[in-house]
């Protein structure tokens, strides 16, 4: 075997043994970034929880928490799951309420 083709084997085995470790790096990003979207759910409904126990029992005020929900949600879903009307936006001297997208399947709220 010549040098040229021993050179050309040696980059072949390289770039094989790189795309793995890149392929392995991209597997642990994933799984990363799962784990981390998992855990910022998991802080959600626990401030939820949290948020409704006191409401419940008297130490978080109701309407102060429904002021903000009123404020800060804009979806015409999120909305309608407190009972607050759907919001009316303002644009040009004409106003519309945002249609609400379609509600997600069970497997894609899953």
């Amino acid at each position: 075997m010549d040098h040229k083709t021993k050179l050309q084997q040696k980059k072949a085995a390289i770039l094989a043994k790189a795309a793995l470790i890149d392929a392995e790096l991209r597997r642990r990003e994933t799984r990363e970034a799962a784990q981390e979207r998992k855990r910022d759910t998991r802080r959600k409904l626990l401030i939820g929880a949290v948020t409704l126990a006191r409401i419940e029992r008297g130490r978080l005020p109701k309407e102060g928490v429904m002021r903000m929900m009123e404020q800060d949600l804009v979806r015409p879903l999120d909305r309608a799951l407190f009972d607050l009307p759907p919001r009316v936006i303002v644009t040009g001297g004409s106003t519309a309420i945002p249609s609400a997208p379609e509600a997600p399947s069970e497997t894609e709220a899953a």
